[in-house]
């Protein structure tokens, strides 16, 4: 506990810091960089939030990675991704492929999965006895299960049962190359950030300039933009000063970190109290970890032998709930979003008619109509209600109010007309499941 002199000694180190040219010297660098004339964005302009989906970066790189696909380019990309973890593996001490052997081999015939048991990008190449798993994070951790078991444990181990025989490279892939959260994968999985997809996309351009189409060379341009402005856009003199500034002021800006706002879990509690208050809805506690918060309305209890057949790995046997994603500091307010999830479940029947019921009233479900597989579906999403100036003030209570607000005009609003849909889908599949022979 500090004493009467030390707090004092504490409080004149912060106002020391508040006035010192050098804060003042970052702020000026980053309004700099704000101010600089904008590109245009296409995947912006389709949707100011799309690039924010994990789904998204996943899908153009399965696209990339695939030499079958349409950009022309062959292998050219998948080569180059391989080399660049292959050798980050070997300068970490990470057993995979050797370098020399991804240079040499033929990489034309590999096969790209996309949620192939979950996993978010699978590459296994036959011929070369080689099989790839890369997890894909954009804004989200990864997840570790409330018995402390990873999905990056479980993916490996899918690997090791389906391609025993392999040579397995696991690649761990976010905006910052995050390492594994627990100590035994950071032996197996190879950490890469979006630095090297940009870096390699720019590269791709510009060697094969004359294998690529007109319509593919705007795309990846229009791409790589999306990555630099968004996914990774700190440039690197700002980086090194935020970094002396740091270094200058450890002792002050350790004891700032320590109690800046924790804005996910103040915004979870907010949400989660207005939620359970009203007494409509539940928190599906089970599967709430992170910047996520999971709930669903006590309307759907009725149908519960219905809908707690989910086996999603988490633990929890709901099969539909809302998703509520919390984005982190520093990727902006508006990066949270919600969404009505539907999770893979020991009932299909149940699961296809919900998705036909939710295709069939697509002007009321915030999406596009969706087809139906057996994975994880997102049947809604909802934009969240705050905007990044509502983190500059947010201990303030209208900032409260309007995250509770938007909680309150959700379930008035919005959630009325969703939830006959689903009600109405559940009654006349129990209705019909009761008029079977021998029910």
């Amino acid at each position: 506990m500090q004493t009467g002199s030390e707090n004092r000694a504490t409080l004149q180190a912060l106002r020391d810091f508040v006035a010192n040219p050098d804060l003042a010297e970052l702020q000026r660098l980053i309004a700099e960089q704000k101010s600089q004339p904008r590109e245009f964005d296409l995947f912006e302009v389709i949707r100011p939030s799309l690039w924010e989906y994990e789904d998204v970066h996943s899908n153009v790189l399965a696209w990339l990675l695939n030499p079958s696909e349409s950009h022309g380019v062959g292998d050219y990309y998948l080569r180059n991704f391989l080399m660049t973890t292959v050798t980050q593996a070997e300068s970490s001490g990470i057993g995979t492929a050797a370098s020399v052997h991804i240079a040499k081999a033929d990489w034309s015939d590999t096969a790209v999965h996309r949620e192939r048991n979950y996993i978010d990008i699978l590459l296994v190449n036959l011929s070369n006895g080689f099989a790839c798993a890369i997890e894909n994070k954009i804004f989200a951790p990864e997840g570790i299960d409330s018995n402390g078991y990873s999905q990056l444990t479980w993916y490996r181990e899918v690997l090791e049962r389906d391609y025993p025989n392999f040579t397995r490279h696991h690649v761990f892939l976010s905006p910052q190359g995050t390492l594994p959260a627990q100590d035994k994968e950071r032996g197996f999985w190879i950490p890469e950030n979006y630095t090297t997809v940009r870096q390699l996309v720019e590269q791709t351009l510009a060697s094969k300039a004359d294998s690529i189409s007109e319509d593919v060379r705007v795309f990846l341009r229009q791409y790589a933009t999306t990555l630099r402005r968004k996914i990774v856009p700190v440039p690197s003199d700002v980086q090194q000063r935020a970094r002396e500034i740091y270094l200058q002021n450890r002792d002050v800006m350790e004891l700032i970190y320590r109690h800046k706002p924790n804005y996910q879990d103040d915004a979870k509690k907010i949400i989660a109290a207005a939620l359970e208050d009203s007494g409509d809805w539940r928190v599906d506690w089970a599967l709430n970890y992170y910047n996520y918060l999971r709930f669903l309305p006590t309307a759907w209890d009725e149908f519960a032998e219905l809908l707690e057949t989910g086996n999603g790995w988490s633990g929890s046997k709901a099969m539909l709930r809302f998703d509520l994603y919390l984005g982190a500091v520093g990727e902006g307010a508006g990066s949270a979003r919600q969404g009505l999830a539907l999770w893979p479940g020991d009932v299909p029947a149940v699961r296809e008619r919900i998705v036909a019921s939710v295709n069939d009233s697509s002007a009321i479900f915030n999406r596009a109509p969706v087809d139906f597989q057996d994975g994880s579906l997102t049947l809604d999403t909802r934009e969240y209600a705050l905007d990044d100036g509502d983190l500059d003030n947010w201990d303030s209570e209208a900032t409260r109010a309007k995250v509770a607000g938007w909680v309150e005009d959700f379930a008035r609003n919005e959630f009325p007309a969703m939830n006959e849909v689903i009600i109405n889908c559940l009654r006349e599949y129990k209705a019909e499941q009761d008029q079977l022979p021998g029910q």
